[in-house]
């Protein structure tokens, strides 16, 4: 489970906090913190920070498309449904809207339902 944190400091710099917990206990197993210029970004611009990415759970030459991400306030999302069977893949990747940083990227294995986002 990770828990991401955004602070707006002076001088149009956005400082993320990113904190991965044990998702069945929420102990702290690792965090990491920086700061990044404030340059926002469109749904174009984080489908095009995903595709150089060459995520492993895309067929080469992939390219994804602004249509396929999910706003979710701060964040662009892709994700990728893991169909059966147990043995296929998908994904999710998410980038900062606010600075364009590729800030999560995941494979998933099919474990036979459920879903990552409502």
């Amino acid at each position: 489970m990770l828990a991401v944190s955004l602070t707006q400091a002076p001088g149009e710099t956005v400082v993320t906090a990113l904190v991965r917990l044990n998702f069945s206990t929420h102990l702290m197993l690792g965090q990491i913190a920086w700061q990044d210029a404030h340059t926002p970004v469109d749904a174009a611009a984080a489908a095009q920070r995903i595709s150089a990415s060459r995520p492993p759970f895309v067929p080469p030459g992939w390219q994804v498309a602004a249509d396929q991400l999910l706003s979710l306030g701060e964040f662009w999302v892709l994700w990728v449904s893991s169909p059966s069977p147990t043995a296929d893949f998908g994904g999710t990747m998410i980038v900062q809207a606010s600075t364009g940083r590729l800030v999560y990227a995941a494979s998933t294995l099919w474990q036979g339902g459920g879903h990552l986002f409502p």
